[in-house]
């Protein structure tokens, strides 16, 4: 792990100098998003029943808990939101143990607040200070502690208590103190629901997503391939934009699985399959842009009959994973499956049509069409490849049990600081521009600064844009609730049938995908800030001061996270690669240094703890558009074989110490050896090119990947098989039938690792854009 802790420091360059984007390209880009996003709003929202129960529950949870908030006349504005934050929010299920531990660090943190803020009231001066070290330390704290977003609940309350100190000096404790009779109410309900009420997983939920998501992505690959093959038929030309990835959705349930507490193999195995889906889906996407191509049809005219042949084959296949389930696993030699072999069988003779049609092509069709074909029919083959190869099994140690990752070196990390520092500075800025108007209201640009400002630029402003829509809608919602409803009913229950029927909306929306959800989420805080008074509310200025909070949060963070000082995804992402390169380094056999099965599980679920995070920097990265230096399909491949290398080499590495005492011929044992040093040595080159200063540049890391020899791997793996079958593997014949078996395994895990370099010198040259 020497390694890992030396990979995981900010000795590497950060990447820097992005490519100036034209208007016209940042136009375009935009369009192309809009077009994108309403052409596939319809699916989105579409009925569904675990849509429709996902809604019910977070509404009914919130209804309830709102109505006793007014039973119990808490009046706090925040206590609402922190309601509505903790059943809406990615953190999952909330344990009685966490739900204690808000409550216990609440209290210690509101009761301190109430002195300090009043003393520090006679001392504007230092209050900022005061409040940019608070928001720094925590930020910091929880962020490299992985703790849940739900923490940020208390860094709010406690600033709001700064906040509201300025404007009552004498009586501001009592609204401290309704906030936290509120969150008591909040946690309570929310725990009563989670654990007793109406529990739900995030691990049967991401299961389930996963799997309907694979069903989702089927019926994309028929219509490409109807389009692609019958462009002129009626129904042929249908509206087909490339599919939204999924991944941030996908990877804050994973988050919630965790925080409910599935092991590590089990995460590690979700992760798999989330890597799975998203590569599928950019094969599939690749399929999608050449279907769009409007191209001659002579070339296809040709082979019709047998790409159609394939392409059904494949879309069997995809009917069969997802009835199977997203999460199943196939085992190393596990027989294919009858749809898998008409896979198969179907490309094979694909294969003979273009060669019995190659003269014809090459008279008759130009050589857009022929490239057209050629870059469809890849992308065709590639889904295929991605099916057959499924999901391997996460390796194991000896008593079945997964073992969790080792926790990283303490070092500093600087990502993560210069996060807090930002996070610590825009808070005091928009604390000193939130006190010109002189209303209380605007506290609510506080909550949207903690919220809303992220480590890279592409997630700030993904959640700065979504939050400013959502707000003003719920916001609006919210006016027309207060003409509407405050001066007809007074009623505690039409009070909670009108939260219901909003915050219902709102869940339905929550319960879609990508950053629709965080939109839903943001018209229910807009609309709770608006309508969630103690009494019924006729006043509209206050919800309108509110909704400003919201728009000056946005402004600083802005002005800090996006102009002054933005974080690309490319800086976030080269101190994880580095970490996950020198950890699958580790993994690696050292001959007379055998590693524990236990040590060695442990490395290789940290590996997949990496790739989760790397595969969330490849989401921000998506956000960024054209002014990212990563390509995020690049980064998803990466991730993607890095986690095969990692888990054939811990199968290996688990093997080694029991393999090494039996009995192998020295040329056999060095031709092993021989083989362990060549996967080091690659996988060091890389390492040190990014570490190195030209890790930003993606010449160098082209240059890296043609220097090495795509043979080299092979011809010391046919040495090794060689003395190891020679004499019809005499050397192991008298071994035990188990003790062959891993032998047998061994060999073929080299042999597929062979492959899975060569994947990984591809994937790694295109991860930083030209």
């Amino acid at each position: 792990m020497a390694e890992a802790g030396a990979a995981g420091s900010e000795a590497a360059p950060a990447i820097s100098g992005l490519p100036h984007i034209g208007a016209a390209e940042a136009i375009a880009n935009l369009v192309d998003r809009i077009d994108l996003f309403l052409s596939s709003l319809p699916q989105k929202l579409a009925p569904r029943p675990q849509r429709f129960a996902y809604a019910l529950r977070l509404a009914t949870i919130c209804a309830v808990g709102m109505g006793l908030m007014v039973i119990a006349h808490v009046d706090s504005i925040f206590a609402p939101y922190v309601l509505w934050t903790l059943a809406s929010g990615a953190d999952g299920m909330t344990p009685p143990r966490r739900a204690i531990a808000y409550l216990a660090v609440s209290s210690i943190l509101l009761a301190l607040s109430v002195p300090i803020a009043g003393n520090l009231s006679e001392a504007p001066w230092l209050m900022l200070p005061v409040i940019g070290c608070f928001v720094g330390g925590f930020t910091y704290l929880q962020y490299s502690r992985h703790a849940a977003a739900g923490w940020n609940i208390v860094e709010i309350v406690v600033l709001t208590g700064f906040f509201s100190v300025l404007f009552d000096p004498h009586n501001f404790g009592w609204e401290v103190g309704a906030t936290y009779g509120g969150i008591v109410i909040a946690l309570l309900v929310v725990a009563l629901f989670d654990n007793v009420l109406w529990p739900v997983s995030a691990e049967a939920t991401l299961e389930r997503v996963l799997t309907l998501d694979l069903s989702r992505m089927r019926e994309r690959f028929s219509t490409a391939a109807r389009q692609f093959l019958n462009p002129t038929e009626p129904g042929s030309n249908l509206r087909l934009s490339p599919a939204v990835s999924e991944l941030a959705v996908h990877l804050a349930i994973l988050e919630r699985a965790a925080r409910e507490g599935a092991d590590a193999g089990r995460r590690a195995l979700l992760l798999a399959a989330i890597t799975h889906n998203e590569r599928v889906r950019t094969a599939i996407n690749r399929m999608i842009f050449a279907a769009r191509k409007r191209t001659p049809y002579t070339a296809r005219g040709l082979v019709r009959e047998d790409v159609e042949r394939a392409a059904e084959a494949i879309a069997a296949a995809m009917v069969e994973a997802a009835q199977r389930g997203a999460c199943l696993t196939r085992s190393h030699g596990e027989a294919p499956s009858a749809a898998l072999v008409d896979v198969a069988d179907a490309l094979a003779k694909m294969d003979e049509s273009f060669n019995r049609a190659r003269p014809a092509v090459i008279r008759d069709a130009t050589l857009e069409e022929v490239a057209n074909l050629g870059a469809f029919t890849a992308s065709m083959q590639e889904v295929a490849v991605k099916l057959e190869r499924g999901i391997e099994p996460i390796p194991e140690t000896e008593d079945g049990r997964i073992a969790e990752p080792q926790p990283a070196k303490s070092d500093v990390d600087q990502g993560i600081v210069r996060y807090a520092i930002k996070l610590g500075v825009s808070v005091m800025a928009t604390f000193t521009v939130a006190i010109v108007p002189h209303n209380v209201g605007v506290s609510a640009a506080l909550s949207t600064v903690v919220t809303a400002g992220l480590p890279t630029y592409g997630a700030t402003l993904g959640k700065m844009i979504l939050r400013l829509l959502g707000a003003a809608v719920g916001g609006a919602i919210g006016l027309l609730a207060i003409a509407l409803v405050s001066p007809n009913f007074e009623t505690l229950p039409v009070f909670m049938l009108t939260m219901f029927a909003i915050l219902f909306l709102s869940g339905w929306i929550i319960a879609s995908s990508g950053g629709l959800s965080y939109f839903g989420r943001q018209i229910g805080s807009g609309f709770v800030f608006a309508f969630a008074t103690l009494n019924p509310a006729d006043n509209v200025f206050t919800p309108l001061w509110r909704v400003w909070g919201i728009i000056l949060g946005m402004i600083v963070l802005a002005a800090v996270f996006i102009m002054i000082w933005p974080e690309y995804a490319s800086e976030s992402m080269m101190p994880r690669l580095r970490r996950a390169l020198a950890l699958t380094i580790d993994l690696i056999p050292r001959p007379g240094a055998p590693a524990s099965p236990r040590q060695v599980q442990s490395y290789s679920m940290a590996v997949s703890q990496i790739l989760a995070e790397l595969l969330s920097v490849a989401s921000d990265a998506r956000m960024e558009g054209l002014s990212s230096r990563i390509d995020p399909d690049a980064v998803v491949d990466a991730c993607g074989t890095v986690r095969r290398i990692a888990h054939r080499m811990a199968a290996i590495s688990a093997d080694a110490p029991h393999l090494s005492a039996l009995a192998l011929k020295p040329e056999t044992e060095a031709s092993r050896a021989a083989l362990d040093s060549a996967m080091r040595e690659r996988l060091n080159s890389w390492l040190a090119h990014y570490e190195s200063r030209q890790c930003a540049s993606p010449g160098a890391a082209v240059a890296i990947a043609n220097s090495h020899d795509p043979n080299e791997m092979a011809t010391v793996l046919k040495v090794f098989v060689d003395t190891l079958v020679e004499g019809g593997f005499a050397q192991i014949s008298a071994w035990a039938a188990d003790e062959r078996r891993a032998m047998l395994a061994e060999v073929e895990s080299y042999q597929r690792l062979v492959e899975l370099f060569a994947e990984l010198d591809a994937a790694l040259s295109k991860v930083l854009r030209a």
